[in-house]
């Protein structure tokens, strides 16, 4: 089960700053020679990567690079100093809607051409996807409902600051604050 707030990057980081492992009082593990926390292995890929693609920090005894989406519950373990977290989620599991978006925000911020159409029924059920939570469905004359914001380009994409943020993953503007009137196209 991901941590309360592992839908928030800055959540799902603060998994891979901690020693994790056995809980054990203190005494008890330096009777026993003690199993140790253990912290993220690698130099790279970077916490900060992981995170961002979706992934918090679940080690093992037998797998101390384990990592999970927080979104579709993939594992992914045995990380290797050239791989690129986004692409791995994707590659792995390419019907996560986090996945999916953190494979565009990747293609976008390499400057490779995005030759897939925004539009497409993949890449709608996606972003509609990320929406889960989304904290003006329910209210009564908001314009920004989900199926105006997914049409609009948008994925829910919140942060502590903003916890009604959205990431368009075409342009990478990124907004929160929404208001009653506004309008997300």
């Amino acid at each position: 089960m991901p941590p309360e707030n592992a839908h928030m990057s800055s959540g799902r980081l603060a998994t891979f700053m901690v020693g994790q492992g056995p809980k054990r009082r203190a005494s008890s593990a330096k009777k026993r020679g003690g199993a140790a926390l253990l912290r993220w292995p690698h130099a790279k890929p970077s916490p900060e990567e992981l995170a961002k693609s979706g992934f918090y920090y679940v080690p093992s005894a037998s797998s101390p690079d384990n990592c999970q989406c927080f979104a579709c519950g993939v594992m992914l373990d045995g990380w290797e100093p050239e791989d690129i977290p986004a692409l791995e989620h994707h590659a792995h599991r390419t019907e996560c809607a986090w996945a999916l978006q953190c494979y565009i925000k990747h293609k976008f911020d390499i400057d490779e051409p995005i030759d897939e159409d925004p539009m497409s029924e993949e890449y709608v059920k996606g972003r509609e996807a990320t929406f889960e939570g989304w904290p003006h469905e329910g209210k009564r004359g908001w314009k920004c409902k989900v199926a105006k914001m997914v049409e609009a380009g948008w994925f829910f994409d919140p942060s502590p600051s903003m916890e009604d943020g959205v990431t368009c993953a075409y342009c990478q503007t990124e907004i929160g604050g929404w208001e009653r009137k506004d309008d997300p196209m």
